[in-house]
């Protein structure tokens, strides 16, 4: 199953029933975002963009090495947050602000997989990764 659409195209309908009971519409007219759909999921390309959407997967760890596995398109506001605690959260209740482990994606699916994958391990098998690369468990905030 595939349907793709172009830029001015209108609406697309996709062949697959909605949760309404009819049909589901594929938005193709927004911004110059071609929807493309193959399989179950809905990705947009941008049509002339030269721009690369960059996602990262991330640890952070309170003092006591308390984790939190995240994921996010805008890394420096997401690490920024963390910092602040500004918000009722997990990170905030545990302070797990500190930078402890990263890696880079090029796109939303890759990124959400990899957080997922992480989520699912063993505490031990997420140390392990952490002190591949910091075994010391430095902040690595600090270094940007």
């Amino acid at each position: 199953m595939r349907v793709t659409g172009g830029v001015g195209e209108g609406v697309g309908q996709a062949p697959w029933p909605s949760f309404r009971g009819g049909t589901d519409q594929v938005p193709t007219k927004n911004l110059g975002v071609v929807w493309k759909l193959t399989g179950c999921s809905l990705d947009p390309w941008y049509e002339g963009s030269t721009m690369r959407e960059v996602f990262h997967v991330y640890t952070t760890a309170s003092k006591s090495r308390v984790i939190y596995v995240g994921m996010t398109n805008d890394f420096a506001r997401r690490v920024r947050e963390h910092k602040e605690k500004d918000t009722q959260s997990f990170t905030n209740r545990f302070n797990v602000d500190r930078l402890v482990w990263f890696e880079e994606h090029g796109g939303p699916r890759s990124a959400i997989a990899r957080e997922k994958q992480i989520k699912g391990w063993a505490r031990a098998k997420k140390i392990a990764l952490i002190e591949t690369k910091n075994p010391q468990w430095k902040d690595l905030s600090i270094d940007f």
